[in-house]
């Protein structure tokens, strides 16, 4: 019985550590008024297929890890946008930035 509640307990720890290690989605962006390039790239490789959302905007990146989004209209004055990335495999991350308005 000690056995196999051991053996549980490593597999629980083994499965936690993959996961969280997995889960190291690298997020970079660049703002251009409204117009965000973002790259998402796992264990330094490019993530094709990863959704990214930001408010009510979508975008999938492509085979470089690539995505953009245009911003909604402008708003009155700068904010944080929170960007929410889903890789194929399911780990996700999100990430705020601040947004500048446009002058």
């Amino acid at each position: 019985m000690k056995k196999a509640i051991a053996a549980a307990g490593l597999l629980l720890v083994s499965t936690a550590f993959s996961s969280a290690h997995a889960a190291n989605l690298d997020v970079s962006y660049i703002a251009l008024d409204r117009n965000i390039s973002l790259r998402v790239s796992q264990n330094g490789e490019p993530v094709k297929g990863a959704v990214v959302t930001a408010g009510d905007q979508r975008a999938v990146t492509s085979h470089t890890g690539r995505a953009s989004l245009l911003l909604s209209a402008p708003p009155q004055r700068a904010h944080w946008v929170k960007f929410v990335i889903t890789a194929p495999d399911g780990n996700s991350t999100s990430i705020r930035r601040f947004v500048s308005r446009d002058d």
